[in-house]
């Protein structure tokens, strides 16, 4: 069975990234990685990765020319941005809905 997981940190207010538009917060944040709702767990059950254009690169700014995921990833955007070398990163504009079915 094929099933969608929305899988976020938010601050209380329900922001993903401050007002600078970082997740420097985030990752001040002790967690414990390997547990039951910790992201090594739950990225090991991914099929594929979507998240916005912001995101993206801000991951990129922090770990430049890296990418670490192994499983295709859209990024919702409008603009032109690159892909780290041999990632399967697919930029698109197109509605949710469609890209969801193609995932």
């Amino acid at each position: 069975m094929t099933r969608t997981v929305y899988y976020t940190a938010t601050s209380l207010d329900g922001f993903m990234a401050d007002e600078h538009h970082s997740l420097d917060w985030l990752l001040s944040r002790h967690s414990d990685e390997h547990g039951p709702m910790g992201y090594a767990e739950f990225e090991k059950r991914v099929g594929a990765l979507a998240m916005g254009a912001t995101t993206y690169e801000w991951v990129q700014e922090h770990d430049p020319g890296a990418w670490a995921y192994t499983v295709p990833a859209w990024v919702f955007t409008h603009r032109e941005l690159a892909a780290p070398p041999g990632a399967d990163v697919r930029f698109t504009a197109t509605d949710v809905a469609e890209v969801h079915a193609e995932m």
